[in-house]
């Protein structure tokens, strides 16, 4: 028994070792030469089957979203059911010079729309809430996204996470994902390139923005089909 039990313990550090030396020759293999690689592979019962670089610091990339998904699901309770004095609120701010100002709280809230085909989480409900309690004229609408700190970008990122679609700040107030869309056209060459905003971003005849158009048209290049 005792010598089956030392081959059989034997037979799975072999089989073990096995599985990191495969791994390993996958991962040096020709064409990823420069890539740092870190693999940790363990049984649900914390037996270690692969360790690659296993106390090396990586930067977690979208890995993280898989821990953070969990732990929200684990603290917040059934995210199908929110807690409604968590979300974005409006508060109606008197002053003694006429109509009151309209602030909207960010709460975190990243689905609030203002599209006319918007169905849940949308700005008009909360407007609607405002004329129901009697509120008919209002002087300015303030936004105040407080609740989050202001954190241009989260520790640990990389610089190229910087320039993406997704590396903008987290904002406490997000509406419409907190983009706007603009429509460029080409000029003729030499002449700058037309930008306009899209009609339902604008708010009457004031844009949300001021835009610095920096676009030069250039002759297109026969044959290039992005030119």
């Amino acid at each position: 028994m005792r010598v089956f039990l030392i081959s059989f313990v034997a037979i799975v550090l072999s089989a073990c070792s096995s599985l990191s030396e495969r791994a390993r020759a996958d991962l040096d293999a020709p064409g990823l030469e420069g890539t740092r690689w870190g693999l940790v592979v363990m049984t649900m019962e914390g037996e270690e089957l692969i360790a690659i670089r296993p106390n090396e610091r990586f930067t977690p990339a979208s890995n993280t979203k898989i821990f953070t998904v969990a732990a929200a699901f684990h603290r917040l309770g059934d995210l199908t059911q929110p807690d409604p004095s968590m979300g974005t609120s409006v508060r109606v701010v008197a002053r003694d010079d006429g109509a009151p100002d309209l602030m909207l709280v960010g709460g975190g809230d990243p689905m609030l729309v203002d599209g006319a085909d918007c169905t849940r989480d949308c700005l008009s409900s909360l407007a609607d809430m405002v004329v129901q309690n009697g509120v008919r004229r209002v002087r300015n609408v303030v936004g105040d996204d407080r609740l989050y700190p202001d954190q241009p970008w989260a520790l640990g990122w990389s610089w190229e996470d910087l320039v993406t679609r997704s590396g903008a700040p987290t904002s406490a107030l997000t509406v419409n994902s907190n983009e706007v869309a603009i429509v460029v056209a080409p000029g003729a060459a030499g002449d700058p390139g037309m930008v306009t905003w899209r009609a339902s971003d604008l708010l009457g005849e004031e844009p949300p923005y001021a835009l610095l158009n920096e676009i030069v048209t250039v002759a297109s290049v026969e044959g290039d089909p992005e030119s």
